[in-house]
């Protein structure tokens, strides 16, 4: 979703938008950026919560007193997913990698008869791989990294990624104490399992972003080569 909703957005600011409203819509993008993510976390926490209000009570229909609709995305992989499917860093590097093909090769397109969805899939895309490897590997190391959202969002020990469960099986090690509700961290434990095995499941954490760089190692070097090395 990160990378769909990014590349939209960034091919949209370059080539779709008039100068003046495309300079509008990126400065408040960008400007996003200048905000600690610690901010947005209990705003992000109260709209998953009571979906769509951020509020901590539900407010009531007028003269009818019941209350408005809301769903919670607390302790679901939607509550982990939705306040990630944006980032404005990659709505960056997507406008900044549009701006540099020519706008020629768009027009020449569009006097050919195609349509906007047709040229940015058969002629944006193809030319695009360096930046979207770029984003990819990025958005997945980061995704698959991210600790503080799943922290707060999540409940159950299922539904939480590897890097809580590792924070809370060396809590375990750590101050000695075995929690009733972790069943499987208290058996582990018990069983004799120290920081060996918390540095084992480390390594086996950052196997998959291993993975995912040794699959986009060309075009990750060729994403973020500096020009005036080429």
């Amino acid at each position: 979703f990160q990378v769909v909703l990014t590349c939209l957005m960034g091919y949209a600011l370059s080539k779709l938008y008039s100068p003046k409203w495309s300079r509008v819509i990126f400065l408040i993008c960008i400007g996003t950026m200048m905000i600690p993510a610690e901010v947005s976390l209990i705003p992000n926490y109260l709209i998953l919560n009571h979906f769509p209000f951020p509020l901590k009570q539900i407010p009531k229909i007028p003269f009818i007193g019941i209350p408005f609709p809301t769903h919670s995305f607390i302790n679901s992989y939607w509550g982990v997913i939705l306040p990630a499917m944006f980032s404005p860093f990659f709505v960056l590097l997507f406008k900044g990698f549009f701006d540099t093909i020519p706008d020629e090769l768009i027009n020449a397109a569009r006097i050919d008869g195609a349509s906007e969805m047709s040229i940015f899939r058969r002629i944006i895309l193809p030319i695009s791989k360096p930046v979207f490897a770029v984003v990819c590997y990025f958005s997945f190391s980061g995704t698959w990294n991210s600790f503080m959202w799943p922290l707060i969002i999540l409940r159950k020990n299922e539904l939480m990624p590897l890097s809580v469960i590792l924070y809370k099986f060396q809590y375990f090690i750590t101050h000695q104490q075995l929690s009733i509700e972790d069943p499987a961290s208290r058996k582990l434990v018990e069983s004799g399992i120290g920081m060996n095995g918390l540095m084992a499941m480390s390594v086996i954490e950052s196997i998959p972003v291993f993975i995912m760089f040794i699959i986009f190692r060309e075009q990750l070097m060729t994403g973020i080569r500096i020009r005036g090395f080429k």
